[in-house]
């Protein structure tokens, strides 16, 4: 007997997360720390540095880049949710927990657009409220913010590298300069020189060759 098995597509996306808190009036508190923890893993992938609070309103300049894989079925073209908490707290321990928020990234799965969510932080003891701005990159976005990543990192290695250039036509130079002048003094010196190379014509020379091979293994490419 064969067992039909449903086909389901998986799709990759990143979006790009920014936060802010508004109404933190709690006493006490003068920073929070800001914890990103996926349903599905259940503990904190991503933390974010203490940020202050000033006027009630607490402010992570940086943005987050989280990737999520999302599953979605063929016939009706839903996606299974994702459901991510973002935990709001004023230390690493639990106890310094304030609050939290969650949010099913399936909703923004296909969004073209910039969208921004502002949800009340739960069991918190004020009003405070966790405003998410969700940005889900395309993929031209992602090619052209990695493509921006490479050509900074090579930038300091072009200039590395036609410094070693340079300075290797400097090197060369100075040894075809010092070359002719031993040669000039063999000219002067040939019988001397003659005699002593048939002296030393017992030693040997060892020469070296390193492997060609770069020993490297090329990372596995993760889905």
């Amino acid at each position: 007997m064969f067992r039909w098995r449903s086909e389901r597509h998986r799709v990759k996306a990143v979006f790009k997360l920014h936060f802010h808190v508004t109404q933190m009036v709690q006493s006490g508190v003068d920073a929070l720390v800001l914890s990103i923890v996926p349903g599905d893993i259940g503990k904190v992938t991503t933390r974010l540095e203490k940020a202050a609070v000033r006027g009630g309103v607490c402010r992570w300049e940086n943005p987050v880049y989280e990737t999520i894989k999302f599953v979605q079925e063929p016939k009706t073209g839903k996606f299974s949710e994702r459901v991510y908490h973002f935990v709001v707290s004023t230390g690493l321990s639990k106890a310094n927990s304030i609050g939290e928020v969650s949010i099913d990234f399936a909703e923004y799965a296909e969004a073209t657009k910039l969208s921004t969510v502002s949800l009340p932080i739960r069991n918190s003891h004020c009003d405070a409220v966790l405003h998410v701005s969700i940005q889900r990159l395309q993929e031209n976005n992602v090619k052209r913010e990695e493509e921006d990543c490479e050509d900074a990192k090579l930038k300091p290695n072009d200039r590395s590298l036609r410094t070693y250039l340079s300075n290797g036509e400097i090197d060369a130079s100075s040894k075809s300069d010092s070359s002719e002048d031993v040669s000039a003094k063999a000219n002067t010196n040939g019988p001397e020189l003659s005699a002593d190379c048939r002296t030393s014509s017992g030693s040997d020379i060892t020469l070296s060759s390193s492997d060609g091979s770069s020993g490297l293994d090329t990372p596995e490419n993760l889905d």
